[in-house]
């Protein structure tokens, strides 16, 4: 907040930068599946699988 209200755009990145550092180790620890990611269907069944006529 005191990079906003001092309209300091450096201080506001760096700030971001350690909230979003915050957020993607929780994340990494918590939120990411640790299983084998799903695959996309084939092109040919994609709007089939999706629900698209």
């Amino acid at each position: 907040m005191a990079a906003i209200t001092a309209r300091n755009p450096e201080r506001l990145i760096a700030a971001g930068a350690a909230i979003d550092a915050a957020c993607e180790a929780c994340h990494a620890a918590y939120w990411y599946p640790r299983g084998k990611p799903l695959s996309l269907p084939p092109v040919d069944r994609f709007d089939a699988v999706a629900g698209r006529p």
